[in-house]
Order: structure tokens, then C-alpha cells, then sequence
């Protein structure tokens, strides 16, 4: 959205916000963020070079309990997970070391996030700043984690599509 604002109508973010605005999070949680994105972007990397057989001994070295999520959170689908899954993690993880991830307030955004996980990717800051941001706006989904799309898919589908066909 920052790089092309007038190419896009409106902007649906899930989970994980504008890495930037972590800066004000505790810095425990600032660095379960990080380990968790570089791990998964050097997941995706090494795989590239060795295959698949890597990204199965990686996902089992993980430290799921201090990092999250937790296995069990995770439906049998998406734990049977590929290191293509990863892939959007490689430029997550470029994107907010080098500061490209911006907020385009030109640019409607909604936000949807789900409270039930060890550590947020996104700050209150940054909630603040879509509260103020005309057009924009957040969600979040108390019974749900990280996936929310598969843990409330209707209540997602249903404030997505609200959110596209509003005027805002």
C-alpha cells in the first residue's frame, strides 16, 4: 500500500501490523516478534537450499513454548505445514529491519487481530493510530490466535466483506 497508495482501494491487514510501531512493545515481546520472523524466514531460506527434510528438523527445534504459537493451537491442517508457508516471513523480516513497512494513511485499512496468543505484532500505538486515521479501523477477536481466518472464518469473511463494500 505505501509503495503503489494509488493502485490500492482499501488495505485488510490479519495479525500482524506495521512492524515499525513494535518499537513500543515490551522488549520481551519485541524479541519473541523478531525471533519468530527470522525464524521462519531462515526456515524458508535454508529449505530453498536443502528441500523439505530441513523445515521438518527446524519446526521441531522450535521453541513453541516460549516463542508460541503452541502446537496444539494449531489445526492438523496448517501443522502439517510447508516451508512455502513461509515465504511472506522473508519479506516481513527484510521489510522491517531495513524500515520499509510505512502506514499509508491515504490508503483505508482495517486491522483484524486475535488476543489469544503469547506475544502481539503489532503495538496499542498502532491501534491509536488507526483509531485517529479516517477510513481506518480495527478488530479483534477475543476467542481467537494467530489464524484467525480458520478459527472465526465467518466473523472475518462477514467484517472483511463489510469493510470493502463501505464507503469509508
Amino acid at each position: 500500500a505505501h509503495r503503489f497508495p494509488n493502485a490500492i482501494r482499501k488495505f485488510v491487514a490479519e495479525d500482524v501490523g506495521i512492524i515499525n510501531f513494535l518499537k513500543d512493545s515490551p522488549p520481551f515481546d519485541m524479541f519473541r516478534a523478531v525471533a519468530y520472523q527470522l525464524f521462519c524466514a531462515m526456515g524458508f531460506l535454508i529449505t530453498r537450499l536443502t528441500g523439505s527434510f530441513c523445515f521438518s528438523l527446524l519446526v521441531s527445534l522450535y521453541p513453541w513454548q516460549w516463542l508460541g504459537p503452541e502446537v496444539g493451537d494449531i489445526s492438523p491442517y496448517i501443522a502439517r505445514g510447508s516451508p512455502h508457508f513461509t515465504y511472506p516471513y522473508v519479506h516481513a523480516f527484510l521489510d522491517s529491519t531495513t524500515f520499509k513497512m510505512k502506514f499509508t494513511p491515504e490508503v483505508p485499512q482495517l486491522f483484524i487481530y486475535g488476543r489469544q496468543k503469547k506475544f502481539m505484532f503489532h503495538s496499542q500505538r498502532y491501534l491509536k493510530l488507526l483509531e485517529k486515521t479516517p477510513g481506518c479501523s480495527w478488530i479483534c477477536y477475543d476467542d481467537s490466535g494467530h489464524w484467525i481466518h480458520e478459527t472465526n472464518a465467518a466473523g472475518m469473511a462477514k467484517d472483511v466483506k463489510e469493510f470493502l463494500s463501505s464507503n469509508k
